[in-house]
């Protein structure tokens, strides 16, 4: 009754009560010995691959850490060289310097000789016994209403001063030009010339550009103008500051002078000893700081700062007109031209093995990368 009652209320058991377990000696035991025998084999081997797996993952791994060290430890030992060779760079510029007793040369304009401290600035140059470049516009020619009159300016060219032509702004100058904007600049020029010549004085043969202005297309224009030599301006001394070999005839750099310009004292120091060579433009020169400095003005003070800064460098540097320092340039390119060239072949060869050194650190830098 006890299993019929357990069959109706499906209470199913197997308590093997009736098997013959003699059956289990035979066929049926060695079975399960078969079978639980593979699965321990598979177990193992599936063990031995995940273990293999993590171990080729970790290998990996390392190899690849490994890799990457050994690749920074090269782009660290080409940055050295790149240290270094940029260090001969800099010494083989004021070696050739020194070897051919040359001087940097600077040259000083000024865009208003009429306004604010204009009659001290002339006073304090000729009492130094330097000479400038006087910039004039379609507004400030001299002879006109806001120029300064035709003494002035006579006596001013007398003593050595040179003037030039410079923009005024009324033409922008900066990005690409379409040919309207050429043809309207080309006018501008045509009519401060005209200006000249009206006041019966001779036309400059020197343009100055303003900050920043791209010249390249029009510096083309000007030898058809009537210049032979034409100033960019930047407000960057590594722009400004340039050797002579690196320039074409009549082609000159420049510096904006105005009041925040306070590495001078730095960037003489500096480029003196590779007679690099400027000019330093000059704005409005105020009695004190000036409010409107953002039209890069500057100070009186500040103008006589620069001044003396040059003075102390008087053995390294010649203060002079454009004229003087083509004069000066080109008795160097006479004297010193077996100089210029071993200087240039030497340089040349450093920039060569700095391009070389640049291209392996980008190659080691995309095998990093990987």
């Amino acid at each position: 009754m006890r299993d019929k009652d357990k069959f109706l209320n499906n209470d199913f058991y197997d308590d093997d009560s009736d098997v013959d377990k003699s059956l289990m000696s035979g066929w049926m035991k060695k079975k399960l010995s078969d079978n639980r025998k593979l699965f321990i084999i598979l177990a193992m081997l599936f063990l031995i691959a995940v273990v293999g797996l993590v171990a080729y993952v970790l290998v990996g791994d390392k190899q690849k850490e490994k890799k990457r060290a050994d690749i920074i430890k090269q782009i660290n030992g080409l940055n050295t060289e790149l240290s270094t060779i940029d260090a001969d760079i800099l010494k083989l510029q004021e070696d050739y310097g020194s070897s051919i007793n040359g001087k940097s040369c600077v040259v000083l304009a000024f865009t208003d000789m009429v306004n604010g401290e204009s009659k001290n600035v002339i006073k304090y140059m000729n009492d130094n016994g330097y000479v400038g470049l006087l910039v004039f516009n379609h507004t400030n020619i001299p002879g006109s209403a806001k120029g300064m009159s035709l003494d002035t300016y006579r006596q001013l060219l007398d003593k050595g001063w040179e003037a030039s032509i410079g923009t005024d702004g009324s033409v922008d100058l900066v990005g690409v030009f379409q040919d309207s904007t050429v043809s309207k600049w080309e006018n501008y020029v045509k009519g401060v010339q005209s200006g000249f010549e009206q006041q019966g004085l001779a036309i400059p043969k020197i343009y100055c550009f303003n900050e920043e202005e791209n010249y390249g297309e029009l510096a083309l224009k000007l030898s058809n103008l009537g210049f032979d030599t034409y100033i960019s301006i930047s407000n960057t001394a590594d722009k400004g500051w340039y050797s002579a070999e690196s320039k074409n005839e009549g082609e000159m750099s420049g510096i904006q002078a105005d009041y925040e310009y306070i590495d001078v004292r730095r960037d003489i120091e500096k480029y003196s000893k590779m007679s690099f060579s400027t000019t330093l433009l000059f704005n409005t020169v105020r009695i004190a700081y000036p409010q409107d400095s953002s039209n890069k003005n500057t100070s009186y003070s500040r103008f006589k700062l620069i001044i003396d800064c040059l003075n102390e460098h008087k053995d390294d540097i010649l203060i002079t007109n454009v004229t003087g320092y083509k004069n000066f340039q080109n008795s160097a390119n006479a004297d010193y031209s077996g100089a210029r060239g071993e200087y240039k072949q030497k340089k040349d060869e450093l920039l060569t093995k700095k391009n070389e050194i640049l291209k392996k650190i980008e190659k080691l830098q995309k095998e990093a990368a990987k």
